[in-house]
């Protein structure tokens, strides 16, 4: 799926973003 690693690589700094503030 091509549309798998788009997702994943969206959601990485996102949730990094997320954990940093948290």
């Amino acid at each position: 799926n091509d549309e798998w690693p788009a997702i994943k690589t969206l959601s990485l700094p996102r949730w990094a973003k997320e954990n940093a503030n948290a």
